[in-house]
């Protein structure tokens, strides 16, 4: 299992849900896997999604709580160094912060036993 913890660096600030489609509002959170691990499964939240409601732009977008929230994928080891790639926006009611895309951090893995 891989675990990624997101969390915001102000106060009041909230990444975008899982469910949030591409090439509209928002960043939408993805965490993926590439190099030594294989996806076995789709990524969870330990947070719910909840409605955030902007009537100025007519829409509804889903969003974590404010704070951090930790993203699990299932994985499979493929081999002896992981790459883990993650996108996503962290916003307030009023304003974003630059957006993360493709951001890839490669790991080694304990030798296997």
């Amino acid at each position: 299992m891989v675990q990624v913890t997101f969390r915001p660096t102000r106060p009041g600030f909230h990444i975008y849900g899982l469910e949030l489609p591409p090439g509209g509002l928002g960043i939408p959170t993805e965490v993926n896997v590439r190099a030594g691990l294989e996806a076995k499964g789709v990524p969870s939240a330990d947070e719910a999604v909840r409605q955030l409601e902007l009537p100025s732009l007519g829409a509804r977008l889903p969003v974590y709580p404010d704070g951090p929230v930790t993203i699990s994928l299932p994985v499979r080891r493929t081999g002896d160094t992981a790459e883990i790639v993650v996108s996503y926006g962290a916003c307030s009611r009023t304003v974003c912060l630059e957006p993360v895309i493709d951001r890839t951090t490669t790991l080694p893995l304990p030798a296997r036993s």
